[in-house]
Protein backbone atom coordinates (compact mmCIF):
# COMPACT_ATOMS: atom_id res chain seq x y z
CA UNK A 1 0.00 0.00 0.00
CA UNK A 2 0.68 3.46 -0.48
CA UNK A 3 2.48 5.65 1.68
CA UNK A 4 0.69 8.64 3.02
CA UNK A 5 2.51 12.04 2.37
CA UNK A 6 3.35 13.70 5.43
CA UNK A 7 1.33 16.46 6.61
CA UNK A 8 2.11 20.08 5.78
CA UNK A 9 1.87 22.35 9.35
CA UNK A 10 -0.93 24.68 9.09
CA UNK A 11 -0.72 28.62 9.12
CA UNK A 12 -1.65 28.11 12.61
CA UNK A 13 0.91 25.49 13.52
CA UNK A 14 3.77 27.19 11.77
CA UNK A 15 2.62 30.53 13.32
CA UNK A 16 2.89 28.78 17.04
CA UNK A 17 6.32 27.44 16.44
CA UNK A 18 7.77 30.37 15.01
CA UNK A 19 6.40 31.92 18.77
CA UNK A 20 7.65 29.09 20.44
CA UNK A 21 11.48 29.58 18.80
CA UNK A 22 11.20 33.96 19.18
CA UNK A 23 10.55 32.97 22.93
CA UNK A 24 12.85 30.26 23.44
CA UNK A 25 15.56 32.61 21.47
CA UNK A 26 14.46 36.06 23.79
CA UNK A 27 14.63 33.60 27.08
CA UNK A 28 17.96 32.62 26.21
CA UNK A 29 19.43 35.66 25.51
CA UNK A 30 18.43 37.54 28.46
CA UNK A 31 19.82 34.25 30.55
CA UNK A 32 22.94 35.29 28.63
CA UNK A 33 23.06 38.82 29.60
CA UNK A 34 22.58 38.25 33.17
CA UNK A 35 25.49 35.81 33.02
CA UNK A 36 27.86 37.69 31.49
CA UNK A 37 27.07 40.33 33.72
CA UNK A 38 27.01 37.86 36.73
CA UNK A 39 30.58 36.69 35.69
CA UNK A 40 31.93 40.52 35.44
CA UNK A 41 31.12 41.38 38.90
CA UNK A 42 34.03 42.37 40.42
CA UNK A 43 35.48 40.63 42.93
CA UNK A 44 36.21 41.43 46.57
CA UNK A 45 38.44 39.05 49.04
CA UNK A 46 36.57 38.54 52.01
CA UNK A 47 38.73 39.13 55.64
CA UNK A 48 38.47 35.38 56.79
CA UNK A 49 40.35 32.46 56.38
CA UNK A 50 40.07 30.97 53.28
CA UNK A 51 37.63 27.66 53.41
CA UNK A 52 39.12 24.21 53.05
CA UNK A 53 38.47 21.93 49.99
CA UNK A 54 37.37 18.75 50.02
CA UNK A 55 36.18 16.33 47.67
CA UNK A 56 32.49 15.02 48.65
CA UNK A 57 32.12 11.70 50.09
CA UNK A 58 29.70 10.65 48.62
CA UNK A 59 30.96 10.93 45.44
CA UNK A 60 31.85 7.72 44.04
CA UNK A 61 35.40 8.08 41.25
CA UNK A 62 36.02 6.56 38.41
CA UNK A 63 32.48 7.49 36.58
CA UNK A 64 32.72 5.96 33.18
CA UNK A 65 30.20 9.26 32.25
CA UNK A 66 31.25 9.90 28.13
CA UNK A 67 31.27 13.57 27.05
CA UNK A 68 28.73 14.16 24.72
CA UNK A 69 29.21 15.03 21.16
CA UNK A 70 29.64 18.79 20.21
CA UNK A 71 29.57 20.57 16.92
CA UNK A 72 32.53 21.52 16.23
CA UNK A 73 31.51 24.44 13.94
CA UNK A 74 30.27 26.13 17.01
CA UNK A 75 33.80 25.71 18.85
CA UNK A 76 36.71 27.89 18.50
CA UNK A 77 40.42 27.21 20.55
CA UNK A 78 41.28 29.93 21.88
CA UNK A 79 45.38 30.16 23.42
CA UNK A 80 46.30 32.79 25.94
CA UNK A 81 48.38 32.91 29.10
CA UNK A 82 46.82 31.37 31.76
CA UNK A 83 46.18 33.98 34.09
CA UNK A 84 47.81 32.46 37.22
CA UNK A 85 51.09 30.91 36.00
CA UNK A 86 51.37 32.72 33.18
CA UNK A 87 52.06 29.37 31.19
CA UNK A 88 50.12 29.63 27.47
CA UNK A 89 47.28 27.39 27.17
CA UNK A 90 44.38 26.37 25.20
CA UNK A 91 40.56 26.42 25.83
CA UNK A 92 37.29 25.22 23.84
CA UNK A 93 35.18 28.54 23.41
CA UNK A 94 31.56 27.76 22.76
CA UNK A 95 29.33 31.01 20.92
CA UNK A 96 26.38 30.18 22.38
CA UNK A 97 25.33 33.23 20.48
CA UNK A 98 24.99 31.38 17.03
CA UNK A 99 23.93 27.81 18.90
CA UNK A 100 19.95 27.44 18.96
CA UNK A 101 17.85 26.44 21.58
CA UNK A 102 15.85 23.02 21.37
CA UNK A 103 14.24 23.92 24.61
CA UNK A 104 13.86 25.35 28.43
CA UNK A 105 13.32 22.69 30.69
CA UNK A 106 10.47 22.50 33.57
CA UNK A 107 13.53 23.31 36.60
CA UNK A 108 14.54 26.34 34.21
CA UNK A 109 17.45 24.57 32.47
CA UNK A 110 17.90 25.40 29.09
CA UNK A 111 18.73 22.85 26.14
CA UNK A 112 20.89 23.47 23.19
CA UNK A 113 20.50 21.54 19.48
CA UNK A 114 24.62 21.68 19.36
CA UNK A 115 26.00 20.07 22.52
CA UNK A 116 25.75 20.25 26.61
CA UNK A 117 27.51 23.78 27.50
CA UNK A 118 27.71 22.60 31.10
CA UNK A 119 30.78 20.14 29.61
CA UNK A 120 32.69 23.14 28.88
CA UNK A 121 31.80 25.60 31.47
CA UNK A 122 34.07 26.09 33.64
CA UNK A 123 38.20 26.11 31.84
CA UNK A 124 41.26 24.74 33.46
CA UNK A 125 44.84 25.40 33.52
CA UNK A 126 47.08 21.73 33.20
CA UNK A 127 49.80 23.29 34.85
CA UNK A 128 48.62 24.78 37.65
CA UNK A 129 45.53 23.38 37.90
CA UNK A 130 43.60 26.77 38.38
CA UNK A 131 39.50 26.64 37.54
CA UNK A 132 36.67 29.27 37.01
CA UNK A 133 33.92 29.83 35.06
CA UNK A 134 34.13 30.44 31.30
CA UNK A 135 33.41 34.23 31.93
CA UNK A 136 35.37 34.55 34.75
CA UNK A 137 38.75 32.47 33.98
CA UNK A 138 40.79 34.98 32.77
CA UNK A 139 38.91 38.32 34.41
CA UNK A 140 40.07 37.67 38.11
CA UNK A 141 41.18 40.93 39.22
CA UNK A 142 45.26 41.36 39.77
CA UNK A 143 44.62 41.18 43.31
CA UNK A 144 43.78 37.51 43.54
CA UNK A 145 46.17 35.91 42.04
CA UNK A 146 48.80 35.79 44.94
CA UNK A 147 45.52 34.69 46.73
CA UNK A 148 44.12 31.86 44.39
CA UNK A 149 48.00 30.85 43.93
CA UNK A 150 47.50 29.98 48.03
CA UNK A 151 44.91 28.47 47.22
CA UNK A 152 45.85 26.00 44.44
CA UNK A 153 49.03 25.71 46.52
CA UNK A 154 47.75 24.82 50.37
CA UNK A 155 44.10 23.82 49.68
CA UNK A 156 43.26 22.58 46.26
CA UNK A 157 46.61 20.41 44.67
CA UNK A 158 47.60 18.00 47.81
CA UNK A 159 43.71 17.21 47.84
CA UNK A 160 43.54 16.39 44.29
CA UNK A 161 46.89 14.71 44.05
CA UNK A 162 45.33 12.03 46.78
CA UNK A 163 42.35 11.01 44.79
CA UNK A 164 44.12 8.92 42.66
CA UNK A 165 40.77 6.92 41.48
CA UNK A 166 39.69 10.25 39.68
CA UNK A 167 40.47 9.85 36.55
CA UNK A 168 37.40 9.72 33.81
CA UNK A 169 36.36 12.90 31.85
CA UNK A 170 33.90 13.45 34.24
CA UNK A 171 35.68 12.84 37.32
CA UNK A 172 37.69 15.64 35.53
CA UNK A 173 34.79 17.58 35.10
CA UNK A 174 33.32 16.99 38.56
CA UNK A 175 36.42 18.41 39.89
CA UNK A 176 36.71 21.43 37.87
CA UNK A 177 33.57 22.68 38.59
CA UNK A 178 34.47 22.20 42.72
CA UNK A 179 37.89 23.84 42.03
CA UNK A 180 35.66 26.77 40.71
CA UNK A 181 33.46 27.17 43.14
CA UNK A 182 35.50 26.67 45.80
CA UNK A 183 37.69 29.90 44.31
CA UNK A 184 34.77 32.26 43.86
CA UNK A 185 33.19 31.31 47.53
CA UNK A 186 37.09 31.86 49.33
CA UNK A 187 37.63 35.09 47.21
CA UNK A 188 34.36 36.45 46.12
CA UNK A 189 32.42 38.47 48.76
CA UNK A 190 28.81 38.73 46.61
CA UNK A 191 29.60 34.69 45.82
CA UNK A 192 26.14 33.20 46.41
CA UNK A 193 24.36 33.73 43.10
CA UNK A 194 27.83 32.12 41.20
CA UNK A 195 28.43 29.59 43.52
CA UNK A 196 24.52 28.40 43.26
CA UNK A 197 24.52 28.84 39.51
CA UNK A 198 27.85 26.40 39.27
CA UNK A 199 26.33 24.01 41.80
CA UNK A 200 23.12 23.87 39.68
CA UNK A 201 25.34 22.97 36.71
CA UNK A 202 26.61 19.65 38.90
CA UNK A 203 23.04 19.17 39.64
CA UNK A 204 21.99 19.19 36.02
CA UNK A 205 25.18 16.68 35.63
CA UNK A 206 24.52 14.34 37.98
CA UNK A 207 21.08 14.46 36.63
CA UNK A 208 22.11 13.35 33.21
CA UNK A 209 24.61 10.78 34.71
CA UNK A 210 21.30 9.30 36.88
CA UNK A 211 23.43 9.43 40.36
CA UNK A 212 20.50 9.83 42.23
CA UNK A 213 22.68 10.63 45.68
CA UNK A 214 24.90 13.08 44.17
CA UNK A 215 22.04 15.16 42.42
CA UNK A 216 20.46 15.20 45.33
CA UNK A 217 23.58 16.24 47.21
CA UNK A 218 24.38 19.52 44.83
CA UNK A 219 20.65 20.31 45.18
CA UNK A 220 21.04 20.48 48.72
CA UNK A 221 23.89 22.88 47.96
CA UNK A 222 22.51 25.08 44.80
CA UNK A 223 19.77 25.81 46.78
CA UNK A 224 20.91 27.23 49.58
CA UNK A 225 23.04 29.76 47.80
CA UNK A 226 20.50 30.64 44.85
CA UNK A 227 18.06 31.03 48.24
CA UNK A 228 20.75 33.32 49.50
CA UNK A 229 21.08 35.14 46.18
CA UNK A 230 17.20 35.99 46.09
CA UNK A 231 17.23 37.13 49.74
CA UNK A 232 19.75 39.27 48.21
CA UNK A 233 18.04 40.54 45.91
CA UNK A 234 18.32 39.99 41.64
CA UNK A 235 17.49 43.08 39.60
CA UNK A 236 16.38 41.51 36.58
CA UNK A 237 12.42 40.12 36.68
CA UNK A 238 12.82 37.28 34.43
CA UNK A 239 15.94 35.85 35.95
CA UNK A 240 14.84 36.32 39.30
CA UNK A 241 11.68 33.78 38.20
CA UNK A 242 14.02 31.36 36.11
CA UNK A 243 16.26 30.88 39.87
CA UNK A 244 13.14 30.97 41.85
CA UNK A 245 11.94 28.01 39.30
CA UNK A 246 15.47 26.21 39.68
CA UNK A 247 15.25 26.33 43.76
CA UNK A 248 12.03 25.59 43.41
CA UNK A 249 12.61 22.16 41.63
CA UNK A 250 15.47 21.52 44.31
CA UNK A 251 13.24 21.77 47.29
CA UNK A 252 10.60 19.40 46.09
CA UNK A 253 13.49 16.87 45.15
CA UNK A 254 14.24 17.76 48.85
CA UNK A 255 10.89 17.74 50.46
CA UNK A 256 11.05 21.07 51.03
CA UNK A 257 7.19 21.87 50.33
CA UNK A 258 7.01 25.08 51.94
CA UNK A 259 10.22 26.44 50.29
CA UNK A 260 9.00 25.12 46.71
CA UNK A 261 5.61 26.80 47.42
CA UNK A 262 7.19 30.09 48.70
CA UNK A 263 9.68 29.70 45.31
CA UNK A 264 6.83 29.13 42.97
CA UNK A 265 4.76 32.08 44.20
CA UNK A 266 7.77 33.75 43.33
CA UNK A 267 7.63 32.69 39.50
CA UNK A 268 3.81 32.98 39.76
CA UNK A 269 4.49 36.99 40.56
CA UNK A 270 6.41 37.54 37.67
CA UNK A 271 5.85 38.71 34.24
CA UNK A 272 6.83 35.87 31.97
CA UNK A 273 4.16 33.28 31.06
CA UNK A 274 5.96 30.51 30.31
CA UNK A 275 7.69 30.19 33.23
CA UNK A 276 4.67 30.67 35.28
CA UNK A 277 2.93 28.04 33.56
CA UNK A 278 5.98 25.38 34.65
CA UNK A 279 5.17 26.74 38.41
CA UNK A 280 1.21 25.57 38.42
Amino acid sequence: SAIAPAKRPTTATSAMLNNTCKTLESMSGRIRTLDSKLYKTETGVQDKKICDFAIPDSYCGGRDVKEPAHDLNYTEAVSAPCPICGKNITVLNLNKRRMSVSRICGDGRIKYKECEPLWYDVWSCPYCHYSNHYLSFFRMPNFSREQIKQILDEKQVPVIARAVNLTTPFDHLFLRYIQAIHVNQSLNANSNLIVGKLWAGLYWLFDDAEDSTMKRYCAEKAAGFLAKAVDDGIDDSYSLQSICLTVANMYALLDNREGARKMCDAVIAGDDKQLKMFAF
